[in-house]
């Protein structure tokens, strides 16, 4: 009797086969459906036979089904483990490149920093030689003074007419002593700016550390995970090897069985070939007589 497609062990041997194409493209909570289907189909064949060779291959098979359901579990966590590990590969990428890009841009503030100090000091030895200048030119401011105070009393000693003459000169003076004491202006505490800006560095200078800090305690987790990762494939490697060892032993002893034909276990009586007894050699017939006959009597 042959097999028809139907039948629960030809669908249960279309179900791993279909597992084995999902677990190529990587769709292991398919394949493991498929491994259980497979099995159910398995577990029917075996309640349409009661041969002891037929069941002990179905059941073999069986149990190979249910391995596989567990090691593609196993398959699964360790290629989400290894998914994860990238992706912390790549945030750790991420961050040191981003530590190294807010170091250089610090540096360079830094060195713009010590630029800065150097054109401020260098501004405040001009306005150190500075005060000459504007005792002189205070001295001078005091005479113009003088000469104003002269200049007032004859004012008030003269004529009206020439009143506009004197506010005119009086005008152009106050202009001229206005335009030099702004150009001789010093800055506007220097002192002060000089402490902000050294604030500014030494704030600059406490994020640098706190930023190369981050990054050794970012080297060192990175380390740690590595090593971490180092160890789970190790331990998954030895599980795999064994897992193998172990499915390849049952595959061996499955090949021995499934050589005895499970044919019997589909058919319509079981004592069909107890019935059948094999041939017997056949006995030597015995020398051909040929009889006596009076052929003149038929004249």
């Amino acid at each position: 009797m042959s097999v028809e497609d139907s039948s629960p062990l030809n669908l249960a041997h279309q179900q791993g086969r279909h597992a084995d194409r999902l677990l190529t493209a990587g769709r292991y909570h398919d394949a493991i459906v498929c491994h259980e289907k497979a099995a159910d189909h398995l577990l029917r064949a075996m309640k349409m036979t009661s041969v002891p060779q037929a069941l002990t291959s179905l059941q073999l098979q069986h149990k190979f089904h249910f391995k596989q359901r567990d090691i593609i579990r196993e398959k699964h966590r360790r290629a989400e483990s290894y998914k994860k590990y990238l992706e912390q590969r790549e945030k750790e990428a991420q961050k040191k490149a981003q530590a190294a890009k807010e170091l250089k841009e610090l540096r360079d503030a830094e060195e713009q920093l010590q630029k800065n100090l150097a054109s401020n000091a260098e501004r405040d030895s001009e306005v150190e030689s500075e005060p000459d200048e504007e005792e002189n030119e205070t001295n001078s401011d005091d005479e113009t003074d003088q000469g104003r105070s002269n200049e007032k009393s004859v004012i008030h000693d003269g004529e009206p007419d020439s009143l506009l003459q004197f506010l005119n000169k009086d005008g152009r003076r106050d202009k001229f002593s206005s335009s030099v004491h702004a150009a001789t202006k010093a800055p506007k505490n220097a002192e002060e700016k000089m402490e902000e800006l050294k604030t500014s560095n030494h704030q600059l200078q406490d994020h640098v550390s706190s930023l190369l800090q981050e990054l050794e305690k970012t080297k060192h987790e990175l380390h740690s995970v590595k090593s971490e990762n180092k160890q789970l494939r190790r331990t998954v490697d030895i599980l795999t090897t064994q897992i193998e060892r172990y499915v390849a032993e049952d595959r061996k002893r499955a090949g021995q069985d499934l050589s005895v034909s499970i044919r019997p276990a589909f058919s319509t009586s079981d004592s069909f070939d107890e019935q059948i007894s094999p041939p017997s050699e056949i006995p030597p017939l015995a020398p051909l007589e040929i009889p006596d006959f009076d052929f003149d009597s038929f004249k």
